[in-house]
């Protein structure tokens, strides 16, 4: 065989081996971390063996090109141990190249071009196989960790139903998070009513059925029951099926929401509380750090929705009520300077006879108090009587029951106010009198009524 002979042959195989890429990345697109490692293997010596076969069919040297295939299947099944390894080492993988570099030099050793190309061929395609089954291998890994991480996070255990009977009889796989959750081990899960037994004779009926309906085509995929520890607290346990295997077994997850079951029911007997109370309560979040006007109204019982309407013009809805829905921009942030000091510092704050624009003659008493996460409990009382009341028994105190006109004590008070003043400021102070010529004659002529009115219309009261 001369060198133009040769080497048109291997160009030929070369030509060959490139036309089986599509082979490869069909091949390549069918490996999946589910297959078992011997069956990869059975894929790659089938692969090498239709390699082998097209060079054979170009090259009489028979015994040249099997010895290049078993060296080619030798370094697969090299390479695919290296792959496994990988998986727990990531930095095995540069003993893929050095493989590579081995295989190259053992074809130059054979001294053979079509073993040469065969070699090199296989390289290539190994590297191909190598890079797709350590980036499967790795985002497996990272979606199992993700998985994990989110499933942790929420305290949720995965289950698959074990045996799925007509009679409603329910049996779960469950993983080792069980444990932490309830103290069950995993394997009690998987005993014939062992659910029924730990769940409240109340709630079985209820999952039961959630059970069949869905094998029958239900909709509801979610039900709350109450399961028992194993130190005989009760827990409340949502179950939520998420798919169903090949076979029909349902599959799943179950999460403790006791403490938001209790939050909840904590919530609803504070909001029953409050909406009895005559003190309007709210509760209030700010929405964007820095800016004070920016506070929301998660919460509000009947009398404050009541006071927010009047201040708002319009009905109000909590959760969307901010600050600004309900005072003038300056009013809005220095109401919410103080809330944010409160939030801050942690220090109560209170406010006494406050009027609201808008709602003028009505006065609240205010008290605002930090909670937890950072919210605001906010009460306000109206004590518009008791200031309408104090203003009347002012009046009363410093004015004439009669004509209305200021007293002796209001003339006495205003005295001593303007001569203090004054001595403060090294001043005077001027006293007017005014009499009435010939008053007593009205009053003795027409009545004390009239002398009344006339001192009214001398002197209106102001």
């Amino acid at each position: 065989m001369n060198q133009r002979g040769t080497v048109k042959r291997v160009g030929s195989g070369v030509r060959r081996i490139a036309e089986t890429g599509a082979l490869s990345a069909n091949q390549r697109a069918h490996i999946s971390h589910r297959g078992q490692p011997i069956l990869r293997l059975v894929r790659h010596f089938a692969l090498a063996a239709v390699v082998a076969g097209l060079v054979l069919a170009d090259h009489a040297d028979r015994g040249r090109v099997g010895l290049a295939w078993a060296a080619a299947s030798a370094l697969v099944a090299y390479d695919l141990g290296v792959l496994r390894a990988v998986a727990r080492n990531r930095r095995l993988h540069l003993l893929v190249p050095a493989g590579d570099l081995a295989a190259a030099g053992i074809a130059l050793a054979i001294g053979c071009p079509v073993a040469l190309a065969v070699a090199f061929a296989m390289c290539s395609l190994i590297a191909t196989w190598g890079s797709v089954l350590v980036d499967d291998l790795r985002g497996l890994s990272g979606h199992l960790a993700a998985h994990k991480t989110v499933l942790d996070e929420l305290g949720a255990v995965v289950w698959e139903e074990a045996a799925p009977t007509k009679s409603g009889t329910i049996a779960f796989a469950v993983g080792p998070a069980a444990e932490t959750m309830l103290g069950w081990a995993p394997g009690r899960w998987a005993e014939p009513d062992f659910v029924d037994q730990i769940t409240h004779p109340d709630d079985r009926g209820a999952l039961s059925s959630t059970m069949l309906s869905l094998r029958a085509g239900g909709e509801a995929d979610e039900v709350v029951v109450r399961c028992t520890d194993v130190h005989g607290d009760w827990h409340h346990v949502l179950f939520r099926v998420t798919g169903s295997t090949p076979s029909g077994e349902l599959r799943g997850m179950f999460v403790d929401i006791t403490k938001r079951v209790q939050a909840e029911a904590a919530w609803r007997r504070f909001a029953e509380i409050t909406d009895l109370s005559p003190v309007g309560t709210v509760v209030l979040e700010q929405q964007v750090p820095g800016d004070p006007a920016s506070f929301v109204i998660r919460f509000a019982n009947p009398i404050a929705i009541a006071a927010m309407h009047r201040l708002a013009g319009r009905a109000v809805e909590p959760g969307r009520v901010t600050l600004r829905d309900l005072l003038p921009e300056a009013e809005a942030s220095r109401a919410g300077g103080q809330l944010a000091r409160v939030v801050e510092t942690a220090t109560p704050w209170s406010a006494e006879r406050i009027e609201f624009p808008g709602d003028r003659n009505r006065y609240f008493d205010l008290w605002a108090h930090r909670l937890a996460d950072g919210l605001v409990g906010l009460t306000l009382e109206e004590v518009t009587e008791t200031v309408l009341g104090e203003q009347r028994l002012r009046r009363l105190a410093l004015h004439d029951p009669l004509t209305g006109l200021p007293n002796r004590a209001m003339l006495r008070d205003r005295l001593e106010r303007c001569i203090g003043t004054a001595e403060i400021r090294d001043a005077t102070v001027s006293l007017l009198l005014m009499d009435l010529d010939h008053f007593k004659d009205v009053n003795d002529a027409l009545g004390h009524d009239y002398g009344d009115r006339l001192i009214e219309a001398v002197a209106p009261p102001a």
